[in-house]
């Protein structure tokens, strides 16, 4: 059984993108694919990790990251924010990643076009939910899952978020995907709404540390 001593759990500032971006790749769904998709997820995650609008926890066991959570105020005040400080590798590993994956291009324009319902701008823009956080998939390597590090994560993503004043927290849940729902219960995590095949689920919070 792994000794609580051999785990460490720091923030994702002090750990290597890369593996960040491995892990991302490993267990999330992306469109990204191959060493350009890995090199853009470093880039998002190093703007990530220096946002004061975002942070992010990872579980690192022997030196190496086994797991992460992050949480964002703003999904697209980040999106500019990587735009803005690597244009230039962002359309180099682009364009990178349109060659190793040509039906990438097909998605991005999809996205461009429709970016989303009505139904799913309305809870977005609700003016109750204008200032929570949204939850990043919490991930962590298949192998030590049975240690319950996700628990972990979660419990110490939302002592942060309490730290900094955070409102609330949102997470977005594929309906088919039960062992995330039973997770995010298990952290008094409640329904708001359904939209298409996801279940959007919240959490207020009191700001203040137990």
């Amino acid at each position: 059984m792994m000794n609580k001593l051999d785990l460490d759990f720091i923030n994702i500032k002090e750990v290597q993108k890369s593996e960040l971006a491995s892990l991302h790749l490993r267990y999330l769904p992306t469109p990204f694919s191959g060493s350009p998709g890995s090199k853009l997820l470093e880039l998002y995650y190093r703007v990530l990790s220096e946002e004061s609008s975002a942070f992010g926890i990872a579980a690192v066991l022997n030196g190496t990251t086994v797991g992460f959570a992050c949480a964002v105020g703003n999904a697209h005040f980040l999106q500019e924010r990587l735009v803005k400080r690597f244009p230039f590798l962002i359309l180099y590993w682009a364009f990178r990643q349109i060659l190793y994956k040509p039906k990438i291009l097909v998605r991005l324009l999809k996205r461009l076009i429709n970016p989303g319902s009505k139904e799913t701008r309305s809870w977005q823009c609700s003016a109750d939910l204008i200032n929570w956080y949204t939850y990043r998939p919490v991930v962590v390597e298949e192998q030590h899952r049975k240690y319950r590090i996700a628990d972990s994560l979660t419990k110490l993503l939302i002592e942060e978020a309490e730290r900094r004043q955070v409102p609330g927290i949102i997470a977005i849940v594929e309906q088919s995907n039960t062992r995330s729902l039973r997770h995010f219960s298990r952290h008094n995590f409640f329904e708001l709404c359904k939209v298409h095949s996801t279940t959007v689920l919240i959490k207020s919070l009191s700001n203040q540390l137990r």
